[in-house]
């Protein structure tokens, strides 16, 4: 009898502790927005940006039908549509205070639901089984998902750590503002300059798997940055206009469009984190920059040889991906990102031609997910794409009535490449404003989709002349021009397209129009409101 009283005192011992963790840790958790706070005291958050300006403008939630520029769904739809829109810049912002993005990560995680039940496996109009994880049968299921999307996000942001904790050296890779400045040889075209024995890189992955079939003799070797940068957006038609930008006979061909370098591969794997291994990767494009000339007159001193060819980098991530800036140099004391690729890529090329390929960012968004079951291996449905599409807005609501609009737009936890509904990138003036804080507007080229389909030819000649590349004969634009449409958008078993659901349409022209009203504003040109009453074309990609 005394040992089962021992047993039961022991387990209501066990039963107390994990029950004063639980109570721990809730408290940890509601008391993140009241942390180290005084009655009476303002809570305060600032933004810090590059220019070391401090910026308050988080602000408290607001029960309005926009916050920060989003419009409130947890209104009345019909009512909702009927609000006007106001400028971003017109909310009176309060303080708030800094909140761990960890924190609030664990606080969507636990706070969000699908509003729409789900009633059973959305049928597959394409016949294909749904591995990723993205819609499941019940909302604790969805749930789960959720957390596992933030878990690998976290297991991602952890590896980075481990890195740094293995091999501390790498920071110094990492850090590429501190790199000094290159300077480049006047004769050529494309920002190249002359190493001796140069590092080589001992990166084999991915894009970068080629370079052990790179001759790495010898002496002198010119290496390369490049003269152009894709920088985005994804299904804006970037790699169709890559595809036949690189006909030109002055472009000298990358071993691949997308070297994905700047935002994950030197981040992720220590033996591709120096700057060897992106210049390794331009080795073969040196070598034909190299190799051809023009003779270029000297005034009065005869000429010399002017090599014209450039190369360029297609990633269209490159925009809008920062998702790792917690972990960079440069960053560690900034409340949020302060250091992002646009002051990388400006670091190393100042000069740089930057090209940003938009489109109607409804369209855009649906094209996306139609398009990333292909390598996330999810089923796609106009329901499915209904109910993330909510899930997502509801999620980003609840981001800027804690945080800034920028914020919310770079959040990586909660949207990034393994997302099949990407509604941040779709938010096109957050990210130009940071390009655009760096390069002057005439080193940036919009291709504004729609355009480009309507008329390929001069979408090409409008580039051409952009990248300050010889005018093209008839017969290089009839190469440029007969290449197929890649990238195309995936269709019904018999061909037919598959249209988002009307409802799905209503809700996202609402989410989008403040935003489309910004970029026209940024770019003073009303044709990127995407108005609604303007004619509608089917697209194929």
């Amino acid at each position: 009898m005394f040992g089962r009283i021992t047993f039961k005192s022991r387990a209501v011992i066990i039963i107390c502790v994990i029950l004063i963790v639980v109570a721990i840790s809730i408290t940890r958790l509601s008391g993140t927005a009241t942390e180290n706070v005084r009655p009476g005291e303002h809570l305060i958050k600032a933004d810090v940006f590059r220019n070391g300006l401090f910026k308050n403008d988080d602000h408290d939630a607001k029960q309005t039908s926009f916050i920060n520029g989003v419009p409130n769904y947890s209104h009345n739809h019909e009512q909702s549509k009927e609000i006007n829109m106001h400028d971003v810049s017109s909310v009176n912002y309060q303080h708030s205070k800094v909140v761990d993005l960890n924190d609030v990560v664990k606080t969507f995680v636990s706070k969000t639901s699908v509003s729409t039940k789900d009633n059973g496996p959305d049928s597959s109009i394409f016949g294909v089984q749904m591995t990723s994880g993205r819609f499941h049968e019940s909302n604790a299921n969805e749930r789960k998902a959720l957390k596992r999307n933030a878990i690998d996000y976290t297991i991602q942001e952890k590896h980075l750590q481990r890195i740094k904790k293995e091999n501390p050296d790498i920071i110094v890779n990492w850090d590429v503002m501190k790199m000094k400045p290159i300077s480049t040889l006047k004769r050529f075209k494309n920002p190249c300059w002359y190493e001796s024995q140069p590092l080589r890189s001992d990166c084999r992955i991915g894009p970068f798997a080629f370079i052990k079939n790179v001759d790495t003799a010898t002496n002198q070797q010119l290496r390369c940055l490049p003269y152009f940068y894709i920088i985005g957006q994804p299904k804006c038609g970037t790699t169709d206009i890559y595809f036949r930008l690189i006909q030109h006979p002055q472009i000298a061909k990358p071993p691949n469009k997308e070297p994905f370098w700047l935002n994950k591969f030197r981040l992720l794997n220590s033996e591709c984190s120096g700057l060897n291994t992106y210049l390794d990767f331009f080795t073969n494009a040196a070598r034909k920059i190299e190799s051809h000339y023009r003779w270029k007159p000297i005034h009065g001193q005869g000429r010399e040889m002017y090599h014209d060819m450039v190369t360029g980098d297609g990633t269209p991530d490159t925009m809008w991906d920062n998702r790792y800036w917690s972990e960079l140099p440069g960053n560690e004391n900034c409340s949020f990102i302060c250091v992002t690729n646009a002051d990388y890529v400006h670091h190393m090329t100042p000069g740089a031609k930057i090209i940003v390929g938009v489109r109607d960012p409804v369209e855009r968004l649906y094209s996306d997910y139609m398009y990333e079951y292909l390598w996330l291996h999810y089923k796609p449905s106009p329901e499915a794409f209904h109910k993330e599409v909510v899930r997502m807005i509801e999620e980003f609501q609840q981001c800027v009535t804690m945080f800034s609009l920028r914020r919310c737009v770079y959040n990586g936890t909660q949207e990034n490449s393994e997302s099949s509904v990407r509604i941040r990138v779709g938010i096109y003036h957050v990210h130009l404003e940071d390009w655009l804080r760096l390069f002057p507007r005439d080193q940036i080229h919009i291709i504004r989709f729609e355009d480009y389909i309507h008329d390929v030819r001069q979408e090409m000649t409008r580039l051409f002349d952009f990248l300050q590349l010889r005018p093209v004969s008839t017969e290089e634009m009839k190469a440029v021009l007969k290449l197929p449409v890649t990238n195309k958008r995936p269709t019904r078993k018999d061909g037919a397209k598959i249209h988002m659901k009307p409802e799905t349409r209503d809700i996202l022209e609402t989410f989008y129009r403040p935003f489309n009203e910004k970029l026209a504003k940024l770019l003073d040109d009303k044709k990127y409101l995407w108005s609604k009453n303007a004619a509608r074309l089917s697209y194929a990609m």
